[in-house]
């Protein structure tokens, strides 16, 4: 995933949110926070905002475990992807 992101974004520099669909994650291993975490952190380091959607309550304990919903915020989790955009719509753009 962090690989074809990280392609996707270099060629579009003018991105500062992205919203990842957890819609179809079962579960997050030790490894697997671990890199997300990671991912996280270099996408903010870049200036960019992380958020979440559609995150089972499961999957979002594994994240709050590994320091994911410390690092992203609890307010970056959305039920659906229309109000993530609509929450960040309304915010003004985060500090590069």
């Amino acid at each position: 995933m962090s690989t074809a992101l990280k392609a996707s974004l270099a060629t579009r520099l003018d991105v500062k949110r992205v919203l990842l669909d957890c819609d179809s994650v079962d579960f997050i291993d030790i490894s697997a926070g671990d890199e997300l975490l990671g991912l996280v952190k270099e996408l903010q380091k870049a200036g960019i905002a992380v958020g979440f959607v559609r995150v089972r309550d499961a999957v979002r304990d594994d994240m709050r475990k590994a320091g994911i919903e410390t690092a992203v915020g609890p307010p970056n989790f959305f039920e659906r992807t229309t109000d993530g955009v609509r929450a960040w719509q309304q915010q003004s753009p985060p500090e590069a």
